[in-house]
């Protein structure tokens, strides 16, 4: 009894692909960061907080509606992220994309500095993929 194994090749990312992912993998970073940050304005001895806080729920909010959007679009192109590990180099992330896995990295010097990049484009109130 012959057992056969199909060996599929990687399929080269088409455009926007990688993007769409990395996005989705930096933006709950991004909300993570927000939160903590709103806290610790909300019990700092700072008089005005509210502007702030506004500030950055608003962000939130609208990195909330743009990972809807990422979701929606990651489906529609075939792309899921199966796994995430965070090691002490970066993220490492296992994806399917069209039925074929595969995978990628970011160093943690690349998504602190996308991370912050994001963040001001949010704050400012300019979504990244609008």
């Amino acid at each position: 009894m012959e057992s056969k194994i199909e060996v599929r090749k990687m399929q080269p990312f088409q455009d926007g692909e990688l993007e769409l992912l990395r996005e989705y993998v930096l933006l709950p970073i991004v909300l993570t960061i927000f939160e903590r940050d709103k806290k610790n304005i909300e019990e700092s001895e700072i008089s005005i907080k509210q502007p702030y806080v506004t500030a950055i729920n608003e962000a939130m909010y609208r990195i909330t509606r743009q990972l809807s959007k990422l979701k929606n679009e990651m489906y529609r192109k075939g792309l899921r992220v199966v796994k995430e590990t965070r090691t002490e180099h970066g993220i490492d992330c296992l994806f399917l994309c069209r039925g074929y896995s595969q995978q990628f990295q970011m160093l943690w010097d690349f998504v602190k500095a996308e991370t912050e990049v994001r963040m001001q484009q949010y704050l400012m109130g300019m979504d990244s993929h609008s």
